[in-house]
């Protein structure tokens, strides 16, 4: 198979950055099908993320605003 998007063997096998450089092969057309297959996936899971439109940090959630320098 000479097709670069052909993923030959176990994709689970690909490091991150394999998989990332795979991903950044795509065109923007098939790179959007990846993410809106995501989302629908995501949707399907979790119906009622849409209709949470006021959302807030969980509480006893952590954000780093700054990392101390050593």
């Amino acid at each position: 198979m000479s097709n670069a998007r052909v993923i030959t063997g176990d994709y689970s096998l690909l490091t991150p950055e394999a998989k990332v450089a795979r991903f950044r092969q795509r065109t923007p057309e098939e790179r959007y099908y990846v993410f809106e297959s995501h989302l629908e996936m995501i949707m399907g899971l979790r119906p009622d993320l849409v209709s949470n439109r006021h959302a807030a940090y969980p509480q006893g959630s952590v954000r780093v605003l700054r990392l101390s320098r050593r």
